[in-house]
């Protein structure tokens, strides 16, 4: 099943892009999306994910044509 993947912010320039879709097992996580995607598991942690909008954790599962936003929280001064 098709999902698009949006990286906002820093994490977006290790993969080169901020958009893309990426072909997964029914019954994925957004974690095995990431992974798919490309990003480590230990850096996962890291990161806060949505699904269609809505804030989520790791687990949760992904539905064919769902849209995973990514962002790596900072702080700073």
């Amino acid at each position: 099943m098709k999902v698009n993947v949006r990286i906002l912010g820093a994490v977006a320039k290790p993969m080169g892009k901020d958009a893309f879709d990426v072909d997964v097992p029914e019954g994925s996580t957004i974690e095995q999306v990431l992974i798919a995607s490309g990003y480590r598991k230990e850096h996962l942690k890291w990161f806060l994910v949505a699904r269609n909008g809505v804030d989520c954790k790791m687990v949760t599962a992904v539905s064919e044509g769902d849209e995973i936003s990514v962002v790596f929280p900072t702080s700073g001064g």
